[in-house]
């Protein structure tokens, strides 16, 4: 097994992440899969989710889902999951005791 605890490493044992959308059709409503996302960012977190997209924050990248895992310390990390390869890996940025997105103001 990798050594986890360097950032930016590839998580190769973590999880499989699947994105589905509603789609609603007068009374019948199905969720279908979807394999990319195109230029948003899904942040998904303990108690909500937003999206948004890359090309409005620099240095961000598009087609990935962005969340949280917790260790066996109760520390929370922050994850990558890249729609178009499948792979996630642990962003840089200190490990913390508990975690939340903010939104962030476009105007």
């Amino acid at each position: 097994s990798k050594n986890t605890e360097q950032a930016g490493e590839l998580l190769e044992d973590c999880c499989a992440l699947e994105v589905h959308r509603l789609e609603i059709a007068g009374e019948k409503s199905r969720w279908v899969q979807m394999r990319s996302i195109g230029d948003r960012m899904l942040f998904v977190g303990l108690y909500q989710g937003f999206s948004l997209r890359a090309a409005d924050f620099a240095g961000l990248e598009g087609n990935c889902v962005y969340f949280f895992k917790m260790d066996r310390a109760s520390r929370s990390f922050i994850y990558r999951f890249r729609m178009e390869d499948g792979q996630i890996e642990e962003l840089p940025g200190p490990s913390m005791h508990a975690c939340t997105w903010f939104v962030p103001s476009l105007s």
